[in-house]
């Protein structure tokens, strides 16, 4: 039987920012007691999580002439929201992502073309960007009490989305697996050098 791996795409945000959101969900997991989502790294998911053959990295290479066609836009991040997933275990806290088309239109080509590469169907359930602070182990009977807490508060931020990640869990950890750099974009590359595992 052929192993697979688990791989996702992301973006992720400069580092100073990085470290302020997960303050924001280490804050959150003190008070409500929710850890699930400190486990993974501060990021925007723009395709979940799936399982794969190892020579799917081979083939992702072709991304590339792809993705380094996008040019580098702005992603505002704007005060609290949740997803209250009636028909699921527990409720999502998050921080909210302002609607931007470019975002929306970088999702729907990065769905696209990994789907194409993974030869599965690339329709697209509905995409609400976030960095979510807790999930899964949200217990119903306080969900009311982070509501009336977090739609009091305010959060801004904005960062140059200029990149996206191809991420590979080892069994215990992420671990940034590629980058994909926009075209005309001058920055550095590898601001995430040192981040290239997760817990």
């Amino acid at each position: 039987m052929t192993q697979t791996h688990l791989y996702m795409f992301a973006i992720m945000p400069p580092s100073e920012l990085m470290v302020t959101i997960d303050n924001v969900r280490k804050a959150f997991s003190e008070k409500y007691g929710s850890k699930k989502a400190l486990k993974p790294p501060v990021h925007i998911t723009i395709y979940e999580p799936f399982h794969a053959a190892e020579d799917i990295e081979r083939r992702f290479l072709t991304l590339d002439d792809i993705i380094k066609r996008q040019t580098p836009f702005s992603i505002e991040l704007q005060d609290y929201s949740f997803f209250e997933n009636p028909l699921m275990k527990s409720p999502v806290a998050y921080i909210a992502v302002k609607n931007n088309s470019a975002l929306t239109n970088l999702q729907k080509v990065v769905v696209k073309e990994v789907s194409r590469v993974r030869k599965q169907s690339s329709k697209s359930h509905g995409f609400t960007p976030h960095f979510t602070m807790g999930y899964r182990n949200i217990s119903w009977d306080i969900f009311p009490e982070i509501k009336s807490d977090y739609l009091e508060q305010t959060f801004e931020a904005s960062f140059s989305c200029n990149a996206i990640y191809l991420w590979k869990h080892d069994g215990g950890n992420w671990q940034i697996l590629r980058e994909f750099k926009f075209e005309n974009d001058h920055n550095e590359a590898g601001n995430f050098g040192q981040l290239g595992l997760f817990s």
